[in-house]
Parts: C-alpha cells; sequence; structure tokens
C-alpha cells in the first residue's frame, strides 16, 4: 500500500512539472512585455555619483555629474551638461573630462537589445529558483540569468546573476549581476539595478544602478563605488531603432 501511495505521489510531481514550468515562463514573458511597452520611456534626468576609497575606507577622490537629456530641433535625444563637482583628497577638483564625456555621450536611443529582446537558447539561459523576498514593497521572485552579449571589443562578454520580478505582474524590481570578463586591474566586479514600477499605470524604468569595483594595483587597493539614478522621464515618440 505504501509503495502504490509512493507512486502516486511520484506520478503527481511528474504531472505537475509541466504546469509549474509553464507557469515560469509566463512570469518571465510577462516581464519581457514590460520592458517593450516602456521601451519609450527616456530619463529627463540622469546624475552619476561616485567615490574612490583606500581598504580602510576612506574617500580619495569623488565626483558628481547631473545631465539633462531632451528633443533637440531635428527629433533626437540630447544631453546637456548641468553640473559637474570633483573633490581629490578634501580639495575641490575639476571632474575628469572623460567622466563628462561618457555621461553626455550615452545613447539614450531606444533599442531592441538586451535580456529582455533575447530569447531564451544559447545565448540566454534563465532558472526559476523558487525564492522569494520583499523588494520595495514589491513581494518577488528570483529568476537566474546567465546572459551573452558582444563586448565593445567585438568578443562575447557573459552576464551571469539574477532578475526579482514581481510575483504579480512580472515586473522586474531588481537586478545584480557580475560579467566573466572585466577590465585590466579590476579584480571583482559587481553591478546592481533597482527599478521603479506603477501598478496603475503600468509604467515601468531603471531608478538606479550601482557598480562596485574592487581595484589592484601592485599592493595598494581601492573600490570605486559609482552610482546612477535616473528621473523626470518621458515618452520619446519616435519610432525606435532596430
Amino acid at each position: 500500500m505504501k509503495i502504490k501511495h509512493y507512486y502516486l505521489i511520484v506520478l503527481l510531481v511528474l504531472a505537475l512539472s509541466p504546469l509549474i514550468a509553464e507557469a515560469d515562463i509566463e512570469l518571465w514573458n510577462r516581464a519581457r512585455s514590460i520592458a517593450e511597452s516602456n521601451l519609450n520611456l527616456i530619463p529627463g534626468i540622469s546624475r552619476q555619483e561616485m567615490q574612490t576609497m583606500d581598504k580602510s575606507g576612506n574617500i580619495l577622490q569623488s565626483s558628481n555629474i547631473i545631465v539633462a537629456h531632451q528633443l533637440n530641433d531635428d527629433g533626437e535625444i540630447s544631453s546637456i551638461l548641468l553640473e559637474a563637482t570633483g573633490n581629490i583628497d578634501d580639495e575641490e577638483e575639476e571632474v575628469s573630462e572623460k567622466l563628462v564625456t561618457q555621461m553626455l555621450e550615452r545613447d539614450l536611443t531606444p533599442k531592441r537589445e538586451g535580456i529582455f529582446f533575447t530569447e531564451p537558447g544559447d545565448r540566454l539561459k534563465i532558472n526559476y529558483t523558487g525564492k522569494k523576498k520583499e523588494i520595495n514593497g514589491f513581494t518577488c521572485l528570483e529568476f537566474e540569468t546567465e546572459y551573452t552579449n558582444v563586448g565593445p571589443d567585438g568578443k562575447d562578454v557573459t552576464f551571469t546573476g539574477s532578475f526579482w520580478l514581481d510575483e504579480v505582474s512580472g515586473a522586474p524590481i531588481y537586478n545584480d549581476f557580475s560579467m566573466d570578463k572585466t577590465p585590466f586591474l579590476v579584480k571583482n566586479l559587481k553591478i546592481e539595478r533597482w527599478y521603479e514600477y506603477d501598478r496603475e499605470t503600468g509604467e515601468w524604468y531603471l531608478n538606479e544602478i550601482k557598480t562596485t569595483t574592487d581595484i589592484s594595483i601592485l599592493i595598494k587597493r581601492m573600490t570605486n563605488i559609482t552610482r546612477i539614478t535616473y528621473s523626470d522621464y518621458w515618452l520619446y515618440e519616435k519610432q525606435e531603432s532596430e
């Protein structure tokens, strides 16, 4: 009798497994749909705050850059520098021209690329872990991801991490990942992203990116923390790039 019960339980689990898998994929597909429907939301303001610290936590260098993004006369997205301040060893200094240029030249034109515009397969692997936690007022479920894309040098880079999706809507609320290839002298690199989601309007957009980088130069160890926050989103109505 016990053996029959055992086999009944096994058969029940096997029968339910495809349904569970389909439910997991459905939640991921909702996330993809949300990303698609909000593709043309553009931040009006980007703010980058950067700090470089020694191994004792002393701030060696800091900077603050604020940039506005708007349409120009040609209907293209243009960026305008609003503020750039910096400090090195508590002395006010000009912010690196390279940092300012990177912020001003960041391409915000909507593109159908990235993890939510990639079909699961060789270049994107997803795995529902069953883990659940509260993030910014949302009850979220974790999906582990492994995403391979082409880097600036034309070679593949693999991003490994996880997305936490609102269990009701599927909206991505938090994401963290690392890369299999890091720049020279970089020992560890972690990137975290937080998203805003409006349950009533369905608007979803990136709110903050935090990059933590551990750097090693001979015997010197430093940590760089860069936060970029986005606000004042507006709708870019021109057809996005393919």
